[in-house]
């Protein structure tokens, strides 16, 4: 910020004033005596008579003195209107007052930084602009550091507006900066505009200012976390957003609004998939482990689908991930989908849905096998039949299109696609027996619609029997014995459920 000797010229009562260049015409602007020149030649008689200086001076002062916003916008937009005129020179010894200038609104209060903002913002645009065009030396690192504290003055206002303002200045700051990650200025023109940031330097910048905690923990809004998403993800790209900010981040959904918890959540799942790390993950997948059935939202079931698929992702990267983890948060999505979990409807459906995309992403055999395990087992144990014969559907049509139906059949306890097929008309025949049970209890009269097997409504959940044993008799070609028919028949036909 210190001024530079060598421009005395510019100064009043040195001996070169009369003579000093503070602006000169340019090859784009015509010729001498055209409006460009008439304008050259006023503003270095505005100089020569010390105009600049008095400008300068005023400028320079307040850093020690207050100087009005309203006056500091005054004394530069003048000299920004005629910014092409200018020489280096003259540019290099005015840059001198962008320090002053620019600390004095960093030392503005909450409340005039609120009602001058406007002017702010025109002081930050004139002094910004007038000081890039110097060839002063660090002139990037200084305007990057000026933008990265005002940046922060703003968003730990207690001005909600001025927060979400200082929030989109970091994000876009944040963007410029992951640009340039790995890139190599090759021209001029691409050295200038290179940050000086880098991302090491505003990961540890955003840590030692504790910009996550201003958002997670201290004055939690939704509408500034859920603008926080571009901070959390660039984090996570250059691996600095470990176990401590997933906790912090998690903590920030714990006994807050729903619409707070869902904005946390939402944000969570969508930064799991830019984890280059597993450690992180886990840590959210244990922490979504304990909460009861009952408890769950769509969003924390979102969560743990992304935190699952990206461990699934750095597994095929590295053999040391190992599946343990993937294992847990797929087995909690399982639990959500159980008849006696207590979970709401739309958890239970989203559930299924994250489980069954989870199974057909992995690879891993010993994922697949053990929730062809789980979903035969629930069907020999009449329970839960219907997302078991939806997910061991998924599983057994990836595995036949890869040859591999055998491999699933075995790891769920089954010989053959006959034996398969046997397991589902026994269940069939027992939820028909339990629910002739249910309607009796009922009394008479009572309608086949209104027999339940967990969530679902009975004829549906044997229409999703039907459906099932149709599927795979045309994916493996097995076929249905006489008695099979009947059995079918029986359960659908004379039973009532609505599917025959």
């Amino acid at each position: 910020w210190e001024m530079l000797s060598s421009q005395c010229a510019f100064d009043v009562g040195s001996e070169p004033m009369a003579n000093a260049v503070f602006a000169e015409l340019d090859d784009d602007y015509g010729v001498q005596g055209s409006v460009a020149g008439w304008i050259v030649s006023m503003v270095n008689v505005f100089g020569r008579n010390g105009g600049f200086k008095a400008i300068r001076d005023e400028l320079m002062a307040a850093g020690e003195t207050p100087l009005a916003t309203a006056r500091a916008r005054a004394l530069l937009r003048p000299v920004f209107e005629v910014r092409d005129f200018f020489t280096a020179e003259f540019l290099d010894w005015f840059g001198g007052a962008f320090g002053p200038v620019t600390e004095r609104l960093l030392q503005l209060s909450d409340e005039d930084l609120k009602s001058d903002f406007r002017l702010v913002q025109d002081i930050n645009i004139y002094a910004s602009v007038l000081y890039r065009n110097s060839c002063r030396e660090g002139v990037r690192q200084a305007m990057d550091t000026f933008r990265l504290r005002m940046a922060l003055k703003c968003f730990l206002s207690p001005f909600l507006e001025r927060r979400l303002v200082g929030l989109t200045d970091l994000c876009g700051i944040i963007d410029e900066v992951a640009a340039w990650k790995g890139r190599q200025a090759n021209t001029k023109q691409e050295l200038e505009d290179r940050p000086w940031i880098t991302c090491q330097y505003l990961c540890g910048w955003i840590g030692e200012n504790k910009v996550l905690e201003s958002v997670f923990v201290r004055n939690v809004h939704a509408e500034v976390v859920k603008r926080s998403a571009r901070v959390l993800t660039f984090l996570a790209n250059n691996d600095a957003f470990g176990n401590r900010e997933a906790e912090m981040v998690w903590g920030a959904s714990q006994g807050k609004h729903e619409s707070v918890q869902k904005c946390v959540l939402e944000l969570l799942a969508a930064c799991c998939l830019h984890h280059e790390s597993p450690d992180p993950l886990r840590t959210l997948i244990g922490l979504a482990e304990p909460l009861a059935p009952a408890a769950f939202t769509v969003s924390h079931a979102l969560l743990l689908r992304c935190a699952t698929a990206s461990l699934l992702t750095l597994s095929k990267r590295s053999p040391e991930v190992d599946l343990a983890h993937s294992l847990a948060g797929m087995r909690k999505l399982w639990e959500l989908t159980q008849d006696d979990a207590g979970a709401l409807p739309d958890v239970y459906r989203a559930s299924l849905t994250h489980l069954v995309d989870c199974l057909e992403y992995s690879e891993a055999p010993a994922l697949q096998l053990h929730f062809a395990r789980e979903s035969v087992e629930n069907l020999r144990r009449h329970r839960s039949a219907h997302h078991s014969l939806y997910a061991l559907y998924r599983q057994l049509r990836v595995a036949l299109a890869k040859q591999e139906g055998g491999a699933v059949l075995l790891g769920g306890g089954v010989a053959s696609e006959r034996d398969l097929v046997g397991v589902v008309l026994d269940d069939m025949r027992f939820a028909h027996e339990r629910a002739r049970a249910q309607l009796a209890a009922l009394g008479a009269g009572t309608a086949w619609e209104e027999a339940m097997e967990g969530p679902y409504p009975h004829s549906a959940v044997q229409e999703r029997r039907t459906q099932f044993l149709t599927s795979v008799l045309m994916l493996t070609g097995a076929e249905l014995s006489r008695g099979d028919v009947d059995c079918v028949w029986e359960t659908l036909a004379r039973g009532g459920g609505g599917s025959g």
